[in-house]
């Protein structure tokens, strides 16, 4: 893992399985989101790979349908567009035979849901659009949707998306949609005009989507006006490309790259998964990245077939969003799309909006006046709230078993994928949006349940549990995913369906029913306090999705009042028939008249490491008939287990236990010694403050989120770890996430705690630090004061258990085990292992060094480093101060304008003086809750010292480091990467010792240019040049190995840039096929060492200087940046202080090419390069 840049926020993404959403993980108290999107090209003045927007794209198709219509809680299934070789879709799986099946799999009984006691006419309230929002059609057919919105501030996204994807092929076209995209996107000359301009252009291709997008500023820095480039950009891309016979074959080899690229384990799974949910239609066959044999023959006439027959007008609609006004983009959008010739196809038009312009036949596509291929859906169960709606989407009943079962030596765990289909029910009316949030509720109740299960049983196991609507499947799906260890999946799985059934056969409880009620409407209530500051990009996601179900899309301020209603509608008798409706699938499996699964997809390891005999042993095989059984028998549970409410604590720390820390008569010496306490930073707005106990405090009001963020730091980590117990670190860590509670309160009490006041807290051990991160709604006034009592308690009364431990270890070791199922890792390992041969702190703790760890000295250890001396640590806090004190004055109410004691509106400096006021209270408030609950807390536990905190300490060249190092991993597909790099400084400038002594040697100094003292001194000068660096070799590499050489589909350039730890590296990270993976790395090596001889350009680093600038003020609108930059203001050891925040855009401008130049001699590539190759296949042999 990379460390995080002093001012640029770096998070580490971790990846979902793209088929569920609410991820419950027996090792945290924490929700996890899906993160995935299908980029295909990525230009930012010049081209950048697609990886660079993989996550961030995706994470906002995961929140759209939350701001605008369930208060959060409806994520959409995103599916990752790449297929795998026709070698992988040679590997079949027996299905059961018909005959062989229970009758449930031909029929099911019909539904039968409660009478509502709302009123029809209620019921039937058409939920409101917005008004500001302009639709319509151009003459020559193309739709448009337009909206201002000013989040970010003068910047604008325009997506053109044409209504054509993998699924509109025919057998020989398959690849043909994506192949498109490259050509047309690469195609085009007017869309390098926004090069230099600060403007982003991408592209994706799905199943029924291809989308070219720009995200660009209004204007240029010399006040140029960008949306019509940008307009006349898209409009050269899609309707007018240049099919040049070499451009084709360019981009022939690019996507023959990207097949090599995407092909790992985790895509295979989703391909095999999608498989058997639509295994009655081309969704489970047609993937977008093709066939390698057909992709290597198509002509040029074949491509232009494909672009005449399905990119026209009529066929693509233009979203456009940003802070302009609405009338001044559609005027612009008139003008340049307006001469595009229509096609026309038949004397009647197709309808462009509602119900009637949807395809139900075909995904609920845009209806086109020529047939579209159809593709329908084998639905299991009806449209929610109906008894027996299928929809004209419904295709032909299932005619085998939906169980699969893949074994395959990659593997490292169990997962299995139970799944079942829904026509979608369009969201028009209030009706609609209470069968919407239905699900949901359930969803979140079962989500903790399980939880609760896994935490209890010494499970390391983890489960997603999601009901969405897919817009690409144009589907509702229910899926429900298990993940757990070779040993254990049989008992996790069947105390999973135990719990279900349980749902389904009784319901819930009065109090469950209350308590997440309640929780659907504070997160309502959020997400319309942060409507107005949803970004573009989020809101045109929203948009697109929900034209294709015809969903309504409200304005913000109706958002709020509408969810209102609904909370209050919900009644408990609705549960169970929703909950039946939803997993019945799964609760009565094999039973006479249930609805079947869609698909049941089980991926089974053929190995497991097995402790007492040290290596991998052979794993039994499962069988679809053993699964099959095992679904079928789990028996029910009685009323009483089933139902068992629990006593949900009102506090954690009540203030009788505060008194006996700080005595009855705290108050005035609290507010006494505040007083005299805090720091201000007049630029920034910064305060700082240290506590009693010499815990050190940053806090920061920001308007970016509802949500406030926390961090407690604590230096140590890895590189804390001592001789003979590496890993510690990292299980001391997992062990007390893992526990979730603390002090004498069980973790269901404590689960339930967070779940009232909105709580989620994660624990995290990385190389520098163990942290602690909370998130915390600011709309509720308790909620900040729940989240240090529970910090309290973990500071003062953490929660050791012999059986958490067990978990924690296990999965810890799980971790290990991934190396060998992942390319990418085991060739990082082998590369650090390299460059760091007597140091094993930096790689990844094995099986053999975690089984030596103990209970008691995995305790002391994290104690020490987090408990023993609280003078280290250092809490940072980010949230909206304005809005908590809206929350704390209860005259205000939610108020948007702010009236005086006689009911009249305040003048402007009136409600900005009330504002203030309001700030003013809660940074007090905030500083007191801190003061008392972390305040509270010992200094100093134990006369134990902390663990000496060592940095890592690098290798010279070695004789046997003369030649890459190598690694294998079995496979029937052929992939490889490749990394080179070696050492270079920390964020500060500082080396590790080897490091130092090779720049010594060189007579290195980043005070190189005496004339600019101010500028060289700056302690975010090193940092600043090494990022300029990184992305200027970035672009060389990029622009050599894929655009120059065509070796590869993406290459990276990174830096470790350690905080506190000195030194670190630098590597280049290509992926190519094993028979081009030597030439790749040579020719990656060629350009790193060639900056010498080709010095940096002042054009390059205004390029680069740009793309930070943006990327920077971007990040400044996310709560996470700020922890980001508040994090290390007052840690020991390292050179951060407020200059670091407020001088970042300063430095950045005052940087010049010489000192770029000047920073590259900062890496050791003439004295020391590092190199590692991993290839993956079914031969051992390396081409």
């Amino acid at each position: 893992m990379m460390a995080s840049e002093p001012w640029q926020l770096s998070p580490a993404v971790r990846r979902i399985p793209a088929t569920h959403s609410h991820q419950v993980s027996s090792s945290s108290w924490r929700l996890a989101l899906p993160v995935r999107s299908c980029a295909g090209c990525d230009v930012e003045d010049s081209y950048n790979s697609s990886s660079q927007r993989r996550d961030s794209r995706s994470s906002a198709h995961a929140r759209v349908l939350a701001r605008f219509l369930l208060g959060g809680n409806v994520l959409h299934r995103w599916l990752i567009h790449r297929q795998v070789s026709s070698k992988t879709k040679k590997k079949r799986i027996r299905c059961i035979p018909m005959a062989d099946a229970p009758p449930s799999y031909v029929s099911a009984k019909p539904m039968v849901w409660p009478r509502c006691s709302v009123a029809p006419e209620i019921l039937a309230h058409v939920l409101p659009e917005n008004p500001d929002m302009l639709r319509g059609v151009l003459p020559n057919g193309l739709r448009y949707v337009i909206c201002r919105n000013s989040t970010p501030q003068k910047r604008f996204e325009a997506h053109l998306d044409i209504h054509a994807g993998s699924v509109d092929e025919e057998d020989h076209q398959q690849g043909m949609a994506h192949m498109l995209e490259h050509i047309c996107f690469l195609g085009s000359s007017k869309r390098t005009r926004l090069f230099g301009s600060g403007a982003r252009s991408n592209a994706l291709t799905d199943f029924q989507h291809t989308v070219y997008h720009v995200h660009s500023p209004v204007t240029s820095e010399s006040g140029r006006d960008l949306l019509t480039p940008a307009l006349e950009a898209l409009q050269d891309i899609a309707f007018a490309p240049n099919f040049y016979a070499e451009r084709i074959e360019q981009e022939r080899k690019a996507v023959l790259n990207e097949m090599q690229q995407v092909n790992t384990l985790e895509y295979r799974i989703e391909t095999w998964t999608l498989a058997g949910l639509h295994s009655e239609n081309q969704l489970g066959r047609r993937f977008p990245i093709g066939l390698e044999e057909q992709i290597r023959r198509w002509s040029v006439d074949e491509c232009k077939a494909f672009h005449e027959k399905w990119y026209y007008p009529g066929n693509a609609t233009l979203y456009l969003v940003g802070d302009m006004p609405e009338q001044e983009m559609l005027s612009t959008a008139k003008r340049i799309f307006a001469s595009t010739p229509a096609k026309k196809l038949s004397d009647e038009p197709a309808p462009a909006w509602g119900p009637q312009a949807m395809d139900p036949t075909s995904l609920s596509r845009r209806m086109l006046s020529m047939p579209r291929p159809k593709h329908l859906h084998a639905f299991t169960v009806p449209q929610i709230g109906t008894e027996g709606d299928y929809t004209a989407a419904r295709g032909d009943p299932m005619r085998v078993s939906p169980i699969t079962v893949i074994h395959h030596e990659l593997l490292n765990n169990v997962q299995i994928y139970m799944y079942a289909k829904a026509p979608v029910r369009p969201i028009r009316t209030i009706e609609d949006l209470r069968y919407a949030c239905l699900p949901q509720l359930i969803v979140s109740v079962l989500r903790l349940r399980i939880l609760v299960l896994l935490k209890y049983g010494g499970h390391n196991a983890e489960v997603g549990v999601d009901h969405s609507d897919s817009h690409r499947e144009g589907c509702a799906v229910t899926s429900l995913q298990v993940t757990a260890d070779s040993s254990d999946w049989y008992d996790v799985l069947f105390k999973v369906i135990q719990e279900v059934r349980a749902i389904v056969e009784h319901g819930i409880t009065e109090g469950e029913f209350q308590r997440f009620s309640s929780a659907l409407q504070r997160q309502a209530e959020k997400d319309a306090l942060e409507a107005g500051s949803m970004s573009s990009e989020d809101l045109i996601t929203h948009l697109m999705s929900s034209d294709t179900f015809g969903h309504a899309v409200m304005h913000p301020r109706d958002v709020q009042d509408t969810n209102s209603k609904i909370q209050g509608t919900l009644s408990l008798e609705e549960v169970k028939p929703t909950a039946e409706w939803m997993l019945g699938f799964l609760a009565h499996f094999g039973r006479e008249g249930a609805a079947p699964p869609s698909a049941v997809v089980a991926c089974m390891p053929t190995k497991t490491y097995d402790d007492a005999e040290g290596k991998l042993v052979e794993l039994p095989r499962v069988t679809e008939e053993a699964l099959h059984r095992m679904l079928r028998d789990v028996p029910s549970k009685d009323v009483s287990e089933a139902l068992n409410p629990v006593e949900i604590p009102e506090a954690l720390c009540p203030e009788e236990s505060l008194q006996a820390l700080l005595g009855s008569n705290y108050i005035d010496r609290m507010r006494a010694y505040l007083a005299g306490a805090r720091r201000v930073d007049p630029d920034t707005g910064v305060v700082q403050l240290r506590l009693p106990n010499g815990a050190r405090v940053n806090y920061m009001h920001t308007k970016n989120a509802s949500q406030g963020s926390l961090r407690l730091l604590f230096p140590g980590g890895r590189a804390a770890e001592p001789p003979g117990k590496l890993g510690i670190a990292a299980l001391g860590a997992r062990a007390l996430e893992d526990s979730g509670t603390v002090a004498d309160f069980t973790n269901q009490q404590v689960e339930l705690f967070a779940v009232t006041t909105g709580l989620c807290v994660e624990i995290v051990s990385d190389r520098e630090h163990i942290r602690v991160d909370s998130t915390y709604p600011v709309s509720q006034k308790e909620s900040l004061g729940a989240n240090l009592q529970l910090l309290h308690l973990l500071l003062r009364e953490p929660s050791w258990e012999p059986s958490t431990f067990e978990r924690a270890q296990q999965a810890c070791k799980s971790k290990w085990q991934e190396v060998f199922g992942s390319l990418e890792l085991a060739t990082e390992e082998a590369f650090l292992s390299a460059m760091y041969p007597n140091d094993k702190r930096v790689l990844m703790p094995s099986q053999e060094q975690l089984s030596q760890l103990g209970l008691s000295e995995v305790r002391a250890f994290t104690e020490q480093i987090m408990f023993n001396e609280v003078d280290h640590m250092e809490v940072s806090i980010v949230q909206d101060f304005e809005m908590l004190g809206r929350a704390l004055s209860p005259a205000t109410g939610k108020a948007q304008r702010l009236t005086n004691a006689e009911g009249e509106e305040f003048t402007d400096e009136e409600h900005k003086s009330e504002i203030a006021r309001f700030r003013a209270h809660a940074e007090r408030a905030t500083e007191e809750d801190v003061w008392r609950f972390l305040g509270s807390v010992e200094r100093s536990k134990t006369e134990v010292g902390r663990p000496e905190f060592r940095a890592f300490e690098s290798s010279g060249l070695l004789e046997d480091n003369s030649k890459p190092r190598r690694v294998h991993l079995q496979d029937p597909e052929e992939r490889a990467v490749a990394i080179v790099g070696g050492s270079a400084p920390n964020n500060w400038g500082l080396g590790d010792a080897r490091h130092s002594d090779c720049m010594m040697q060189k007579g290195f100094s980043w005070e190189w240019d005496a004339s600019r003292p101010s500028l060289t001194s700056h302690k975010l000068f090193p940092s600043v040049c090494m990022l300029l660096l990184k992305t200027i070799i970035a672009g060389r590499l990029n622009g050599t190995l894929r655009e120059g050489l065509g070796l590869v589909y993406s290459v990276k350039f990174e830096l470790s840039l350690f905080n506190v730890l000195r030194g670190g590296w630098f590597q280049a990270i290509v992926s190519s096929h094993p028979s081009r993976i030597h030439e790749a790395l040579q020719a990656a090596k060629k350009v790193i060492m060639d900056v010498k001889h080709k010095p940096i350009s002042a054009h390059e680093v205004a390029s680069a200087r740009q793309s930070m600038q943006r990327r920077h003020e971007s990040d400044l609108h996310t709560n996470e940046q700020w922890i980001t930059l508040l994090s290390h203001l007052q840690t020991e050891n390292t050179q951060k202080d407020v200059s670091c925040i407020r001088d970042v855009l300063d430095v950045l401008q005052q940087v010049q090419a010489g000192d770029v130049q000047n920073a590259y001699k900062a890496l050791t590539v003439d004295d020391q390069l590092f190199e590692a190759i991993g290839t993956q296949g079914p031969a051992s042999k390396l081409r």
